[in-house]
């Protein structure tokens, strides 16, 4: 059973047919008397009563007459359930009224400069629509490049792996020698990897072909009903400067003088990955490597 019901609208709270005549004639009478008499106060005086009766009661609370909200997506769930069927293009922008704009962050392009931002999976055969700007809420900015590496990585496998469509985001697993938070964490909101245990990181599984990491390799071997794929990054990505002060910040402990400086130089260099990441799409940003006679094993749940 799908653990998600659909979204529906949030029906107001309904007053009484007494409640509402109550107000309608409490109205007439506090407006009659600024008219004085004679039929044409009088009108007046009904048509403003009429006129409130309409705008405030009936179209909102009158009985038997439900209004809608507008649906909204659930607390805690920086993803929304699109109305609309879903597309065979795993990047096609969502327009959804359930979205909402992600602002810029300092230290990143503007949000609007952002290269192919969403990516459509299954969830029990419903759309979910994510936008890289989810996966920032999610994770936060610790791991900013890493989170972008792991959504280029998501879209890039699910648009090979299925062209026909978007996939169940449940059927996706991965095998990894990169275990950095970021990515991790994209894993885990897109495909539920690590809740439903689709995901293996073995830093110590070594691919000549992938760049190295912090820890680790940029190696990644996706697997999705029987199918495998496996990606890295282009060749100086992650740069020089990024594993130097990523390698740096591991070594060196808040009690040295050199901490704060060395902390700072790591932060830009996670920003400037990320600002690289955001301005390439999933197949610029990533390469399928050629068959290896070694593949790694795939994780259990595959």
């Amino acid at each position: 059973m799908c653990p998600f019901p659909a979204a529906g609208g949030i029906p107001r709270q309904r007053s009484t047919a007494r409640q509402s005549l109550s107000h309608v004639i409490n109205h007439f009478f506090l407006v009659r008397p600024f008219f004085g008499g004679g039929r044409v106060p009088f009108l007046v005086a009904s048509l403003l009563t009429l006129n409130f009766f309409f705008n405030n009661l009936l179209l909102k609370n009158f009985p038997g007459q439900v209004v809608a909200l507008p649906a909204v997506s659930r607390q805690g769930m920086p993803f929304h359930f699109p109305q609309e069927p879903a597309v065979n293009n795993y990047t096609t922008p969502h327009t959804s009224p359930f979205s909402e704009p992600f602002s810029s962050i300092d230290g990143l392009p503007p949000s609007a400069s952002w290269v192919e931002p969403y990516l459509v999976v299954l969830d029990c055969g419903r759309a979910v629509h994510f936008h890289i700007g989810d996966i920032l809420k999610y994770h936060g900015l610790d791991s900013v490049g890493g989170a972008i590496l792991g959504f280029r990585l998501l879209q890039r496998a699910f648009a090979e792996l299925s062209p026909e469509g978007p996939a169940e985001r449940r059927e996706l697993s991965l095998f990894t020698s990169f275990p950095g938070f970021g990515a991790r964490d994209a894993f885990e909101l897109v495909a539920r990897m690590i809740t439903d245990g689709r995901y293996k990181a073995d830093p110590g599984f070594i691919d000549e072909r992938a760049p190295e990491g912090v820890t680790g390799r940029c190696y990644f071997r996706f697997f999705l009903r029987g199918r495998s794929l496996e990606l890295a990054p282009p060749p100086g990505v992650p740069n020089a400067d990024f594993l130097r002060w990523g390698r740096a910040s591991k070594q060196t402990g808040p009690d040295s003088e050199e901490y704060d400086a060395i902390m700072r130089r790591w932060r830009q260099a996670k920003f400037t990955l990320a600002s690289v990441l955001l301005g390439l799409d999933c197949r610029s940003a990533l390469r399928v490597l050629e068959p290896s006679f070694t593949p790694p094993p795939a994780p259990a749940a595959c």
